[in-house]
């Protein structure tokens, strides 16, 4: 519900009642009820579980590496608003190459940095979570970074940078760890609500350093807010990234949206402009250089879907197709059943889809 402007605006949730919801007194378990606790920084060990019950307020932040069998759970609010910009580890919850990992029906609230992220990781589950109030620049919602066997289901992101992004990352993590080794694979989201205030709402990328990022489906999905992209693959290092697909993603353009800003100072505003006909673009797949990039290498990108892509807004947003050059290319990029204000896109020029040298493959079709 918004009252005076999108900054003024009240969320509210309503979650499955829960089921087996740990008691204070069991073992490994770490158990904050009603009420206001500020513990700081949480290292998880493994068959630990965060439980933050209904009425909780927690400022600070939950770890875990090389952990296994590790849960945050519970309804109430993981709050990371006192720890500076970039301080500590940051985000609210970070993990890194850590197993059989559930995190479910929390509130995350106000991070440093990306708030929900994963490195290294191999079978999680994020489910029900509530990603709000995220602020301040970079603050991404769920990352998932050189991870495997990942399950997104069910969340509400609201993010001032990307919503939901698959990456493959070269920086180094917990006790100087690196993961860009690992492949990304088999990721799953699905059931998701995406508010995007900066950046991209669903993205590959930009960091692609892992050998492959491979077998990632973004399914059922609404994007009610976007500022830059809705649906994209940037690719800027070595992954060969392929078998991507986007379906059953349903998209609304505002119809006075501000055009993206880069966050230069602490409670910059981002009022929409009514004179502004700024459009944030639909569907993108594109190599780039980054300028944070410590390798000269490119990969590749094919077989990427589209499939039953509905918008719906004052505005009609353009995709693009960008390949990097001859030898780094992009390969097989299907648009199925894509509708503009129910109108559907036959071939890529009545879809406003740019498509530039070295690509090749792309079909657009309609199904009934």
């Amino acid at each position: 519900m918004e009252v005076n402007g999108t900054r003024h605006a009240l969320h509210l949730f309503a979650s499955p009642p829960e089921r087996d919801a740990p008691k204070p007194t069991d073992p490994g378990v770490i158990y904050f009820g009603p009420g206001v606790h500020r513990p700081g920084a949480i290292v998880l060990e493994s068959n630990q579980t965060v439980y933050v019950a209904a009425g909780a307020v927690v400022y600070g932040a939950v770890y875990a590496h090389a952990a296994s069998r590790v849960r945050i759970l519970g309804r109430g609010i993981i709050d990371g608003s006192g720890f500076e910009r970039d301080q500590g580890r940051g985000g609210i919850v970070r993990l890194w190459g850590s197993s059989d990992v559930v995190i479910d029906g929390v509130v995350m609230r106000d991070p440093n940095r990306w708030c929900c992220t994963l490195f290294g990781c191999r079978n999680a589950r994020i489910s029900n979570v509530k990603v709000i109030g995220l602020w301040r620049y970079n603050a991404d919602g769920i990352d998932i970074c050189n991870s495997q066997d990942i399950v997104v289901r069910n969340c509400f992101v609201r993010a001032f940078d990307d919503c939901i992004v698959v990456k493959g990352v070269a920086g180094k993590g917990w006790k100087d760890e690196s993961y860009d080794d690992r492949p990304v694979k088999n990721v799953d989201v699905g059931g998701c609500v995406l508010w995007n205030d900066w950046g991209r709402a669903l993205e590959i990328g930009v960091e692609t350093h892992a050998p492959e990022i491979a077998q990632v489906t973004f399914r059922d999905c609404d994007i009610i807010r976007t500022v830059e992209v809705a649906m994209d693959i940037q690719h800027a290092h070595r992954a060969a990234v392929h078998d991507i697909r986007f379906e059953n993603i349903r998209v609304e353009i505002d119809d006075f949206t501000p055009a993206p800003q880069y966050q230069s100072r602490p409670g910059q505003k981002y009022a929409a402009n009514p004179k502004s006909q700024w459009c944030p673009k639909l569907m993108v797949v594109m190599f780039r250089q980054y300028r944070n990039s410590s390798t000269k290498e490119h990969g590749t990108i094919r077989n990427v879907v589209f499939k039953d892509i509905s918008v719906t807004g004052r505005l009609s947003p353009a995709s693009e197709l960008r390949a990097f050059d001859a030898e780094h290319g992009i390969d097989g990029v299907v648009f199925e059943n894509v509708r503009i204000n129910g109108r559907l896109i036959t071939d890529t020029e009545n879809g406003q889809v740019k498509v530039g040298p070295h690509v090749t493959g792309v079909k657009v079709l309609s199904s009934p």
